[in-house]
């Protein structure tokens, strides 16, 4: 009788988990665009060294609550132009301030969002200490949990 391991397998859950805790370090293995002589200029993103993951906070601004009442109450005419202006000019400023302070407490550690865990193609092969992590066909990163 043959005896089988047992092999624990990944799964982006558990990968967003690791994230969260702090335990999850990536290193890219390819990254592809529309602009091959870019990619193969830049190595097609390989990275060398395996980096700490930042998640990025999801994040919407409060002025879009107040572009969607806007266009409620105007509902079936189309609100004043220089209101909706204006209203993107809040937006654009606070998702500005929000990536800026992001950034800044994000340091040194590789920023992924979790729209990268989230993807129809996307998926994960490997254990739940090592492997590859697929968010889309033209990207892939290895993973490590530490």
């Amino acid at each position: 009788m043959k005896t089988q391991t047992k092999t624990t397998k990944a799964n982006r859950g558990h990968l967003i988990r690791m994230a969260k805790a702090g335990r999850l370090f990536v290193k890219c293995s390819y990254s592809m665009s529309d602009d091959y002589a870019f990619d193969n200029a830049n190595n097609f993103g390989k990275a060398d060294d395996f980096s700490e993951v930042f998640l990025s906070a999801e994040y919407e601004s409060p002025a879009r609550e107040e572009m969607n009442a806007l266009f409620a109450a105007a509902h079936p005419v189309m609100p004043d132009e220089n209101e909706l202006e204006t209203i993107r000019v809040k937006i654009n400023r606070d998702d500005q301030a929000f990536r800026a302070a992001e950034d800044k407490e994000c340091g040194d550690r590789f920023k992924m969002k979790m729209w990268d865990f989230r993807t129809k193609s996307g998926h994960c092969s490997g254990t739940k200490e090592s492997g590859s992590f697929t968010v889309h066909s033209n990207l892939c990163y290895e993973y490590e949990v530490r």
